[in-house]
Protein backbone atom coordinates (compact mmCIF):
# COMPACT_ATOMS: atom_id res chain seq x y z
CA UNK A 1 0.00 0.00 0.00
CA UNK A 2 1.43 3.28 -0.96
CA UNK A 3 2.47 5.81 2.07
CA UNK A 4 2.02 8.54 -0.55
CA UNK A 5 0.33 11.87 1.48
CA UNK A 6 -1.91 12.04 -1.45
CA UNK A 7 -3.54 8.48 -0.47
CA UNK A 8 -7.04 8.66 0.01
CA UNK A 9 -7.38 11.39 -2.53
CA UNK A 10 -10.57 9.95 -4.48
CA UNK A 11 -12.38 9.12 -0.90
CA UNK A 12 -11.72 12.99 -0.26
CA UNK A 13 -12.70 13.79 -3.77
CA UNK A 14 -16.44 11.62 -3.46
CA UNK A 15 -17.18 14.42 -0.91
CA UNK A 16 -17.19 16.85 -4.00
CA UNK A 17 -19.82 15.74 -6.67
CA UNK A 18 -20.51 17.08 -9.46
CA UNK A 19 -24.17 18.68 -9.11
CA UNK A 20 -25.12 16.97 -12.44
CA UNK A 21 -23.22 14.41 -13.63
CA UNK A 22 -25.36 14.13 -16.64
CA UNK A 23 -24.20 17.38 -18.20
CA UNK A 24 -20.49 17.42 -18.06
CA UNK A 25 -19.53 17.71 -21.68
CA UNK A 26 -15.87 16.89 -21.50
CA UNK A 27 -13.79 17.91 -23.85
CA UNK A 28 -10.38 16.60 -25.27
CA UNK A 29 -8.85 20.63 -25.08
CA UNK A 30 -9.27 20.56 -21.26
CA UNK A 31 -8.26 17.20 -20.41
CA UNK A 32 -5.01 17.52 -17.85
CA UNK A 33 -4.47 13.96 -17.39
CA UNK A 34 -6.09 10.25 -18.31
CA UNK A 35 -5.66 6.73 -16.63
CA UNK A 36 -6.31 3.91 -18.79
CA UNK A 37 -6.54 -0.15 -18.78
CA UNK A 38 -5.10 -2.89 -21.75
CA UNK A 39 -5.49 -6.21 -20.48
CA UNK A 40 -7.16 -9.19 -21.93
CA UNK A 41 -10.55 -8.81 -20.11
CA UNK A 42 -10.53 -4.66 -21.02
CA UNK A 43 -8.61 -3.97 -23.75
CA UNK A 44 -9.47 -0.27 -23.61
CA UNK A 45 -10.34 0.33 -20.32
CA UNK A 46 -10.97 3.93 -18.57
CA UNK A 47 -9.81 4.46 -15.09
CA UNK A 48 -9.68 8.22 -14.54
CA UNK A 49 -9.42 11.67 -16.27
CA UNK A 50 -9.28 15.16 -15.17
CA UNK A 51 -9.85 18.22 -17.02
CA UNK A 52 -9.56 21.86 -16.21
CA UNK A 53 -12.95 23.97 -16.07
CA UNK A 54 -12.51 26.74 -18.41
CA UNK A 55 -14.60 29.71 -16.83
CA UNK A 56 -13.41 28.88 -12.62
CA UNK A 57 -10.22 26.90 -13.29
CA UNK A 58 -12.13 23.86 -11.19
CA UNK A 59 -11.09 20.15 -12.06
CA UNK A 60 -13.72 18.10 -13.20
CA UNK A 61 -12.83 14.57 -12.01
CA UNK A 62 -14.18 11.36 -13.50
CA UNK A 63 -13.22 8.01 -11.82
CA UNK A 64 -14.02 4.19 -13.49
CA UNK A 65 -17.46 4.03 -12.19
CA UNK A 66 -17.98 7.28 -14.04
CA UNK A 67 -18.55 9.54 -11.06
CA UNK A 68 -18.01 13.09 -11.60
CA UNK A 69 -16.39 14.88 -9.14
CA UNK A 70 -15.89 19.02 -9.02
CA UNK A 71 -12.67 20.01 -7.18
CA UNK A 72 -11.27 23.67 -6.75
CA UNK A 73 -8.76 24.67 -8.53
CA UNK A 74 -7.25 25.00 -5.03
CA UNK A 75 -7.21 21.57 -4.07
CA UNK A 76 -4.22 19.90 -2.51
CA UNK A 77 -4.96 17.06 -3.92
CA UNK A 78 -5.32 17.58 -7.61
CA UNK A 79 -2.82 19.95 -7.50
CA UNK A 80 -0.14 17.07 -5.65
CA UNK A 81 -1.27 14.32 -8.72
CA UNK A 82 -0.29 16.98 -11.17
CA UNK A 83 2.89 17.77 -9.75
CA UNK A 84 3.28 14.03 -9.49
CA UNK A 85 2.75 13.76 -13.58
CA UNK A 86 5.14 16.63 -14.37
CA UNK A 87 7.87 14.41 -12.80
CA UNK A 88 7.06 12.00 -15.28
CA UNK A 89 7.67 13.74 -18.54
CA UNK A 90 11.32 14.04 -17.16
CA UNK A 91 11.64 9.96 -16.75
CA UNK A 92 13.74 8.35 -19.18
CA UNK A 93 11.81 6.43 -22.36
CA UNK A 94 12.09 2.94 -21.79
CA UNK A 95 12.02 2.62 -25.61
CA UNK A 96 9.21 0.00 -25.43
CA UNK A 97 5.80 0.37 -26.79
CA UNK A 98 3.79 2.68 -25.14
CA UNK A 99 6.99 4.19 -22.75
CA UNK A 100 5.83 0.78 -20.94
CA UNK A 101 7.56 0.12 -17.45
CA UNK A 102 7.68 -3.77 -17.16
CA UNK A 103 7.51 -5.32 -13.36
CA UNK A 104 8.90 -8.47 -12.89
CA UNK A 105 5.69 -10.61 -12.19
CA UNK A 106 5.67 -14.69 -11.88
CA UNK A 107 2.96 -14.46 -14.21
CA UNK A 108 2.55 -13.24 -18.41
CA UNK A 109 -0.67 -11.25 -19.13
CA UNK A 110 -0.35 -8.23 -16.27
CA UNK A 111 -2.53 -5.00 -16.84
CA UNK A 112 -1.23 -2.32 -18.73
CA UNK A 113 -2.30 1.02 -16.88
CA UNK A 114 -1.23 4.19 -19.41
CA UNK A 115 -0.63 7.45 -17.94
CA UNK A 116 -1.50 10.05 -20.47
CA UNK A 117 -0.25 13.60 -18.70
CA UNK A 118 -0.75 16.45 -21.44
CA UNK A 119 2.09 18.69 -22.10
CA UNK A 120 2.44 21.43 -24.81
CA UNK A 121 5.72 20.38 -25.39
CA UNK A 122 5.12 16.93 -26.00
CA UNK A 123 4.90 14.78 -29.69
CA UNK A 124 0.92 14.97 -30.30
CA UNK A 125 0.60 16.88 -26.75
CA UNK A 126 1.10 14.03 -24.43
CA UNK A 127 3.44 12.31 -22.59
CA UNK A 128 2.49 8.51 -22.28
CA UNK A 129 4.55 6.49 -19.26
CA UNK A 130 2.96 3.00 -18.82
CA UNK A 131 3.46 0.28 -16.15
CA UNK A 132 2.42 -3.73 -16.97
CA UNK A 133 1.98 -5.45 -13.53
CA UNK A 134 2.00 -2.46 -11.07
CA UNK A 135 1.46 -3.87 -7.92
CA UNK A 136 1.76 -2.46 -4.63
CA UNK A 137 4.66 -4.18 -3.32
CA UNK A 138 6.72 -5.23 -6.38
CA UNK A 139 8.96 -2.74 -7.75
CA UNK A 140 11.69 -5.12 -9.57
CA UNK A 141 11.73 -4.74 -12.86
CA UNK A 142 11.90 -7.32 -15.25
CA UNK A 143 14.21 -5.36 -17.61
CA UNK A 144 16.66 -2.60 -16.30
CA UNK A 145 15.68 0.82 -17.81
CA UNK A 146 18.95 3.35 -18.02
CA UNK A 147 20.21 1.94 -14.97
CA UNK A 148 16.84 1.54 -13.48
CA UNK A 149 15.96 -1.87 -11.67
CA UNK A 150 13.44 -0.51 -10.02
CA UNK A 151 9.91 1.44 -10.87
CA UNK A 152 10.90 4.78 -10.46
CA UNK A 153 9.49 5.79 -7.18
CA UNK A 154 7.55 8.59 -9.01
CA UNK A 155 5.68 6.26 -11.07
CA UNK A 156 5.07 3.97 -7.87
CA UNK A 157 3.56 6.82 -5.80
CA UNK A 158 1.74 7.67 -8.86
CA UNK A 159 0.17 4.92 -9.99
CA UNK A 160 -0.70 3.79 -6.74
CA UNK A 161 -2.95 6.82 -5.85
CA UNK A 162 -4.19 6.98 -9.14
CA UNK A 163 -5.20 3.19 -8.79
CA UNK A 164 -7.92 4.37 -6.38
CA UNK A 165 -9.95 5.38 -8.83
CA UNK A 166 -10.75 1.84 -9.67
CA UNK A 167 -11.86 1.00 -6.08
CA UNK A 168 -15.30 -1.12 -6.04
CA UNK A 169 -14.85 -1.24 -9.88
CA UNK A 170 -15.93 -4.45 -11.46
CA UNK A 171 -13.76 -5.44 -14.61
CA UNK A 172 -15.96 -6.96 -17.37
CA UNK A 173 -15.82 -7.77 -21.51
CA UNK A 174 -17.16 -4.83 -22.91
CA UNK A 175 -16.61 -2.59 -20.09
CA UNK A 176 -17.20 -2.95 -16.33
CA UNK A 177 -20.29 -1.78 -14.39
CA UNK A 178 -20.81 2.24 -13.43
CA UNK A 179 -22.22 5.19 -15.32
CA UNK A 180 -22.35 4.36 -18.91
CA UNK A 181 -23.78 7.60 -19.76
CA UNK A 182 -21.04 9.62 -18.02
CA UNK A 183 -18.22 7.01 -19.48
CA UNK A 184 -19.22 6.81 -23.09
CA UNK A 185 -19.43 10.64 -22.98
CA UNK A 186 -15.32 10.34 -21.80
CA UNK A 187 -14.58 8.05 -24.21
CA UNK A 188 -15.82 10.03 -27.26
CA UNK A 189 -13.53 13.15 -25.80
CA UNK A 190 -10.29 10.34 -25.23
CA UNK A 191 -11.00 8.52 -28.59
CA UNK A 192 -7.86 9.15 -29.84
CA UNK A 193 -5.97 8.43 -26.89
CA UNK A 194 -8.02 4.87 -26.46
Amino acid sequence: MTTSPLAGWHARGLAHLYPNPHSFEPRRDALKFALLRNNPVEPEGFSLAVFERGHDSAYVVVDALGRVMLLPSSSSDVNGLLALGRQTVDLPSTGEFRNTWFIAQPTTSQSIDRFLFVSPGAQDGVVETSVSGYSSTLTELRDPVNGYTRLPGVLQELFGVLLEARVGYQERRGGGDGDQTVLRKVRRALDDLL
